[in-house]
């Protein structure tokens, strides 16, 4: 019986397949997790030669973190595994782990030779088997990684929202807020409820202004390139801010300098600000004129607040995927956000004298602009990483 030269090369195929199977099952399998780094390099060429020395009974699984399908899976890796270090580079032989290329250089051929030894180690895939892109395992994965910045971004938001608060540049239209309360309101009751009243409206104009931040952020990063330019041009105007607050930190330091900070109301615009709380929470009007005041000081404040409102709104589009979850992360940084105010009116009520609140405001100028610059060198760390 002849065979043709089809049904020859097909066994040939099947030959050669069932050879390259029984390797793959008999390899040890690493996975080499990495981005562009030195180190990731010498690991590399690390890899490089512990392939030339093994050959096809090492199998290595090139996988860069910044891929998102791979940090997913490096990061359920490190759940299932409770791995708890942080490195640029990482290897995963089985369920053994080695971060940091000391580790790796030290640790790699003794598991690679081991596992070897033992007849092969495969992929291990958390949770059991199956493929690591189903849609199940996706999920779990996804979930991890949300786990595991969600505290990260709370800390942030909230962070950025009471620092904003009490934003030195602001900070001197609350004390005056709470002089004119003091002043003007007879009993504590008369000073919470105006401070309530003033506090809705700081919150409601800043939320209205933070959703349209969001949907014309939003909007611009549709756009691959203009979303590529707003985000690299926020990180720069939170540099060149963390820069001006460090200026304005050295200046706090020099005696008469006390309004001469680069990062603050424009003196017209504080002018404009204490006529409008002296006529309308300092003396006895309804408190729909606090409430209508409090909006419009808001907005002029917005000059001055919103160098940390927009980076902040910048990186709750990088963080929130899901509208419900954008608008979540701005109502929670502007409840941060309206606390100082409620605070100093709570400590005016029980008796504290705005006095005291301005000696505190002075002594401690310098280092408010230093955590100031802290605060915008960490939403240009966030943005660019983000």
């Amino acid at each position: 019986m002849s065979l043709s030269p089809r049904t020859i090369l097909s066994a040939i195929l099947l030959s050669c397949a069932a050879t390259f199977a029984a390797a793959q099952e008999g390899s040890v399998h690493v996975r080499f997790f990495h981005t562009e780094c030195r180190e990731c390099e010498v690991v590399r060429r690390h890899l490089d030669g512990l392939g030339a020395r093994y050959g096809s009974r090492l199998v290595v699984h090139d996988l860069d973190y910044m891929n998102p399908s791979n940090y997913l899976l490096m990061a359920q890796l490190e759940q299932a595994l409770g791995v708890g270090e942080n490195e640029p580079v990482a290897v995963y032989v089985g369920t053994n782990h080695l971060y940091g290329i000391t580790r790796i250089e030290a640790g790699l051929e003794r598991l690679i030779a081991a596992g070897i030894a033992a007849g092969g180690v495969p992929l291990w895939i958390p949770g059991g088997a199956g493929e690591t892109n189903a849609p199940d395992a996706h999920a779990a994965q996804a979930d991890t990684v949300v786990e595991r910045f969600r505290g990260f971004s709370c800390a942030v938001i909230i962070g950025a929202g009471l620092l904003d608060g009490i934003n030195p540049c602001a900070f001197a239209t609350l004390i005056l807020f709470v002089t004119l309360l003091s002043c003007y309101r007879s009993n504590a009751r008369d000073i919470l409820v105006t401070s309530l009243v003033f506090s809705a409206a700081v919150f409601v104009t800043y939320v209205a202004l933070g959703a349209g931040l969001l949907v014309a952020l939003k909007s611009l990063a549709g756009f691959r390139t203009a979303g590529l330019v707003l985000r690299w041009g926020i990180v720069a105007l939170c540099v060149v801010l963390a820069m001006l607050s460090l200026r304005d930190a050295l200046k706090a330091r020099q005696p008469g300098a006390v309004h001469d900070f680069t990062l603050g109301l424009p003196p017209t615009w504080r002018a404009r600000i204490s006529r409008l709380l002296s006529n309308y929470v300092g003396r006895r009007r309804w408190l729909a004129g606090v409430f209508g005041v409090g909006v419009v000081v808001s907005l002029l404040e917005s000059v001055c607040t919103g160098q940390v409102y927009i980076p902040t709104m910048a990186y709750v589009i990088q963080i929130a995927g899901r509208r419900l979850a954008a608008l979540g992360w701005l109502l929670l940084y502007n409840v941060c956000f309206i606390a100082p105010i409620i605070v100093l009116a709570l400590l005016v009520a029980t008796g504290v004298r705005s006095q005291r609140l301005l000696e505190l405001q002075r002594r401690h100028a310098f280092s408010a602009r230093i955590v100031m610059a802290c605060l915008f060198a960490a939403l240009a760390a966030v943005l660019a990483l983000a």
